[in-house]
């Protein structure tokens, strides 16, 4: 209606993309594959920033990944090819700052890590 791209499908770099645009024109979500055959869809705040990302990787694990306003990884949840949950937060420098995770026998496991990564307190599994 008022001449802004609302969809637009494209090939970047031998990755396909589909990106869907709200009124103003912004990119509000992009869904993709990636070079390696890796699907993802990521969604967009009103300013077009990302702010969640829904993958799948080559070995077939799922994630989910969500930004702040600045387009920092803050936190990432996801499954190993085992099937193996994980969180993971992290600060606005995008430091991994506390763990939960299961191991094979669904002991639980976490870990809180200052800014330098180092751990100073945790939990482990067993």
């Amino acid at each position: 209606r008022n001449g802004n791209v609302r969809a637009a499908l494209a090939v970047d770099d031998d990755t396909p993309n589909l990106m869907l645009g709200d009124a103003s024109g912004k990119v509000r979500m992009v869904l993709h594959v990636n070079k390696n055959g890796s699907p993802g869809l990521s969604i967009h705040d009103n300013e077009g920033r990302e702010r969640l990302c829904l993958g799948v990787s080559k070995n077939g694990s799922p994630c989910l990944l969500l930004f702040d306003p600045n387009e920092k990884r803050r936190v990432l949840l996801e499954l190993d090819a085992q099937g193996t949950p994980s969180l993971v937060l992290s600060d606005a420098n995008e430091k991994s700052r506390a763990g939960l995770t299961m191991n094979a026998n669904g002991a639980p496991g976490i870990v809180l890590q200052d800014a330098n990564g180092k751990p100073i307190w945790f939990a482990p599994s067993k």
